[in-house]
């Protein structure tokens, strides 16, 4: 046996036979009851549980595009960073290949200094935005390196490198390395009368078009401490 539990409401028997019956004198009051509930007043709209959903989802996205920004912002700042660490880098990068070649050669072209960076792990770097060649003319454009110059005004005050050539910085960390700086007392930079032309390395097999630079050749006159280095 099976009950059923659904409980049935007779629209016919308890509102359309009433309404039959009913007289003019008790109609009305029949007809307030049955539309009472489309007259009720309206609930507060702080009780609508809509209301609190909808600001909960207002404040959820809120927080998720203020972590967003957060994060682009994180995310630039450290590559900013990193272009700056990767260029420092790059600066003392030069200095110390140019030191470790002119220790052995009292003069030489910046020909023959590039050259010699070919197998160096560190080139790729050092071609970036033209770095190397910016340096080289920079140093022509201060007349060189003079070591006893820079150790009377500098030596013992650190420096703190922005991404920029800072020579003082260069030299500070090449003197971590060898507090001799390679025995050299200083290197004049001169501009020779004739152009180079620089084919940069690919660096894949990719590249179907070698980049190229061209500019003026620079002379590297090299004075050591005490004694004179012969050309190799």
């Amino acid at each position: 046996m099976q009950y059923s539990l659904v409980k049935t409401y007779n629209f016919k028997e308890n509102i359309m036979e009433k309404l039959e019956k009913a007289n003019y004198e008790n109609i009305q009051e029949i007809y307030i009851k049955l539309l009472k509930p489309l007259f009720m007043p309206r609930l507060s709209k702080s009780l609508n549980l809509n209301l609190v959903y909808s600001n909960q989802n207002k404040i959820k996205k809120e927080e998720e595009e203020e972590y967003s920004i957060e994060q682009d912002i994180l995310e630039e700042q450290t590559l900013i960073q990193e272009r700056l660490e990767r260029r420092n880098k790059a600066h003392t990068e030069v200095i110390k290949t140019l030191f470790e070649y002119a220790k052995n050669h009292n003069e030489f072209s910046l020909q023959q200094y590039l050259e010699s960076l070919k197998d160096n792990p560190n080139l790729p770097i050092m071609l970036e935005e033209k770095l190397i060649f910016m340096q080289m003319l920079k140093l022509y454009a201060i007349d060189g390196i003079d070591i006893d110059e820079w150790k009377n005004e500098n030596l013992g005050n650190q420096t703190e490198a922005n991404g920029e050539f800072d020579l003082s910085y260069c030299l500070q960390n090449l003197l971590n390395e060898d507090e001799n700086l390679y025995n050299i007392s200083a290197i004049e930079v001169k501009k020779l009368d004739e152009k180079i032309e620089y084919i940069y390395p690919k660096i894949n097999e990719e590249e179907e078009i070698a980049q190229k630079i061209e500019m003026t050749n620079l002379k590297f006159e090299v004075k050591l401490n005490g004694k004179s280095t012969e050309n190799l």
